[in-house]
């Protein structure tokens, strides 16, 4: 098994060599003490650690905080804060660069002991969380690249390939009006297909209004005669930012198209509402339901959980057998 190391930033040299005696005689290897900031920034340059243990307020210009802020940019590894003050001034700042613990001096072995250990290994849990996710992630896109690939080769490039034979079978003799109709047809067709791509990957009426806007049109797509399709709202126009108003499009859009391929459903309802901090958007149907304790997560639920996650959103999927689904999802403003 690996030995698992160590760096110690504490500019009292008696506690540093006192946390180096203690987590030493538990079987870790502190590869480097320092006093300053700035000589642990410039060693951890060149050597890797599997934690820093960083005293808040050290020698030096940099403070421990700005150290980890430093850290956070150009490493991924977990910090864990040494200090002997603990106002609440000091600690905002601190819990700013999301250390995995504190350890206010004076301390106890076994304190330090086990929080050096579980921070560790939350490290791992988090690191095997951000992989999965980006494995998802990178699964979603390729998925995604080889349905617009085929949607290009079926449609658009068929159409383009009928359009190069009618112009190579032309002949001088030949009467140009037919030939010119059925090219015109086919050119406008292909026009329609190339902007449904286009609305694909980056629908324009999402760059160009509010999100209100966005969800009222996205919603009047599914609207037909065998699905009644309803729009509410309390504002008009609600303004929020672009990456979350094309993330809150996305959210919707996966949810109605498995509305439209699963539910069966004839009766969907989508509100978006604005409060004051935050806002909300519901999604419900008639449709026939199914059981959320044991469905397995696709490709289009956890994209759908993904996403929110990604702007904050708290996300609640409440369904019943025959009865129907609600989603429900709300972001701080």
């Amino acid at each position: 098994m690996k030995t698992l190391t160590l760096v110690i930033v504490e500019d009292q040299a008696i506690v540093a060599n006192y946390i180096k005696a203690i987590l030493e005689n538990v079987g870790y290897k502190v590869i480097g003490t320092f006093a300053t900031a700035e000589d642990a920034l410039l060693f951890l340059q060149n050597n890797k650690t599997d934690l820093v243990l960083m005293d808040i307020m050290l020698e030096g210009k940099l403070t421990g905080i700005d150290a980890a802020n430093i850290l956070i940019k150009t490493n991924d590894l977990p910090i864990i804060f040494l200090t002997a003050l603990s106002d609440p001034a000091t600690l905002e700042l601190a819990k700013r660069t999301s250390p995995y613990a504190y350890i206010v001096k004076p301390f106890e072995e076994n304190d330090l002991v086990h929080r050096v250990a579980f921070a560790i290994q939350k490290h791992k849990s988090d690191a095997k969380v951000t992989r999965t996710r980006l494995q998802a992630i990178f699964e979603g896109q390729e998925i995604e690249k080889r349905r617009i690939s085929k949607e290009l080769h079926d449609g658009l490039g068929q159409l383009l390939n009928r359009i190069m034979f009618e112009i190579e079978t032309l002949t001088p003799a030949q009467d140009l009006l037919p030939k010119k109709q059925i090219l015109s047809k086919l050119c406008k067709k292909a026009i329609e297909d190339m902007r449904g791509v286009i609305t694909e990957l980056m629908p324009m009426h999402v760059i160009d209004f509010d999100i209100v806007t966005s969800l009222k049109e996205l919603s009047a797509q599914y609207q037909s005669d065998l699905l009644e399709v309803q729009f509410y709202t309390n504002e008009e126009k609600i303004q929020v930012k672009e990456n979350i108003r094309f993330t809150i499009y996305r959210i919707c859009q996966e949810i109605l198209n498995n509305v439209g391929k699963h539910s069966k459903a004839s009766k969907l309802t989508v509100q978006i509402n604005k409060e004051e901090t935050w806002l909300s958007v519901t999604i419900e149907d008639n449709g026939v339901g199914f059981h959320t304790d044991t469905l397995k997560p696709g490709n289009g639920l956890r994209n759908i959980k993904e996403r929110a996650i990604s702007i904050q959103a708290e996300l609640t999927i409440h369904s019943e057998l025959q009865k129907g689904t609600l989603i429900y999802f709300q972001l701080p403003l």
